[in-house]
């Protein structure tokens, strides 16, 4: 009985925050009701727990989808939680698109969380990412298995795989291919960041549950974080994902 009433009490929180962000267009309920739909994101992304994506991406993936779906929720139709349940269904598609193991042989593809901890690791030591030949003597590897994790783990190859799909199908057109590629290049970078940097990240790009900020001043105000670093994180992060 209390955890009927406690289910139906979050139903009625949920649908107050939807409706007042409807009414104000005011982002913060939104990002608000996002937050309370977190246990359901969480258990919905359970199911992936094999798949070689990143868990930060596929979360992210799961708020974006989200996001685009509120405007068009009706409740006469359903609650919220049902709605977003249905909402997130198009996430398995996502990953059967973008999962790339089946470019890799199963002992490399069992490499990619052990890769991403040794080029973290060297990329606080070097100052700089690592090329193939000092990640295959990181990892005891040769420097061949590393490419082949390396190009695997990019990008392009997910949208590589699209294309290959999609051949003879021209509803995507190059621009939208292009900002495919780009995206997919900053979800990535996310998963690298921690702190301050994906707090200042997620103001720049409108990632995790942050409404984006155009203005640097105002993202140094909220981080704490000095302009001028603000303005260099910025340019790098941009060369980053060319």
């Amino acid at each position: 009985m209390a955890k009927q009433k406690d289910h139906s009490n979050r139903n009625e929180q949920q649908l107050a925050l939807w409706r007042r962000w409807r009414e104000s267009g005011d982002d913060s309920h939104r990002q608000e009701l996002l937050e309370t739909l977190q246990p359901l994101v969480r258990s919905h992304l359970a199911q992936y727990a094999t798949s070689p994506l990143p868990y930060e991406v596929l979360e992210l993936q799961a708020y974006r989808m989200l996001r685009d779906a509120l405007p068009k929720y009706n409740p006469e139709r359903s609650n919220l939680g049902t709605f977003a349940s249905h909402s997130l269904r198009p996430l398995s598609r996502y990953v059967q698109t973008h999962q790339n193991t089946k470019y890799l042989p199963q002992y490399l593809a069992q490499q990619y969380g052990r890769y991403e901890n040794e080029q973290r690791k060297l990329r606080d030591k070097l100052g700089r990412d690592p090329d193939d030949i000092e990640m295959a003597k990181a990892m005891n590897l040769p420097a061949r298995q590393i490419r082949r994790i390396r190009l695997a783990k990019s990008p392009e190859i997910a949208i590589g795989a699209t294309e290959r799909q999609s051949s003879g199908s021209n509803e995507a057109s190059d621009a939208s291919i292009e900002r495919e590629r780009i995206r997919d290049k900053l979800y990535y970078l996310r998963t690298t960041l921690r702190g301050k940097d994906r707090e200042i990240f997620d103001y720049l790009t409108g990632m995790g549950r942050y409404k984006p900020i155009s203005s640097r001043a105002e993202i140094a105000r909220r981080t704490g974080v000095p302009i001028q670093e603000v303005y260099a994180k910025t340019r790098r992060w941009a060369r980053l994902v060319r």
